[in-house]
């Protein structure tokens, strides 16, 4: 899915890049810790380049 020009990614497709769960990528968005919109029917999509720079993060935290 693309939106003003960047690409967005579903909650599954978020939660296998930053290895967690579904649920936990739904519960970040809902803290505003993830960036999201929210499609006409109700789904969550994520900036994919949001997503690889949280995971870098991540992955740099737990080094």
């Amino acid at each position: 899915m693309q939106h003003n020009g960047s690409e967005y990614i579903r909650t599954a497709e978020a939660a296998r890049m930053l290895g967690v769960s579904t649920k936990t990528v739904s519960r970040w968005a809902k803290e505003g810790k993830i960036p999201h919109v929210v499609t006409l029917g109700g789904h969550r999509r994520f900036p994919a380049a949001a997503v690889r720079d949280l995971a870098l993060r991540l992955s740099r935290r737990s080094d």
